[in-house]
């Protein structure tokens, strides 16, 4: 269970932190449990490490709110989810596409890069930059 833990809070610290949500409410339940609740204007997404958990949760919200179940959402803020077993791959290829076009580089032609297979890495002994500067 808590590798399901860790992989939500890591959802959420790479994922929907840096989407600044509206409001994001996050339950550490007494068994070893996590709900995280993310609210987006008027859409939910209920995160959780048992679907039995996700039940309880949405039959209290809806017990105190009006509330429509929309079943698994495939895209969210531009972000297609896609379920493979008991994976979750979250993909910006539209909103990359997006970009592209707004910009005028979406009909670009790509180019190989070329990479020397047999090289070796080497670690960056250079100052720290910070990444904030170029986001």
């Amino acid at each position: 269970m808590n590798g399901m833990k860790n992989l939500i809070m890591f959802y959420y610290v790479k994922v929907f932190l840096p989407m600044m949500l509206i409001n994001v409410c996050i339950l550490d339940l007494k068994n070893g449990e996590c709900v995280i609740i993310c609210l987006y204007v008027d859409d939910m997404l209920i995160f959780c490490t048992c679907n039995d958990i996700v039940f309880k949760t949405k039959l209290f919200l809806g017990s105190k709110f009006e509330m429509k179940d929309m079943g698994e959402r495939s895209v969210i803020i531009g972000i297609k989810i896609i379920r493979k077993g008991d994976s979750i791959l979250l993909s910006q290829e539209k909103y990359t596409e997006k970009l592209l076009k707004k910009f005028g580089y979406y009909d670009f032609k790509s180019v190989s890069t070329h990479y020397d297979a047999n090289s070796k890495l080497k670690k960056n002994r250079g100052e720290f930059i910070s990444q904030t500067q170029y986001a």
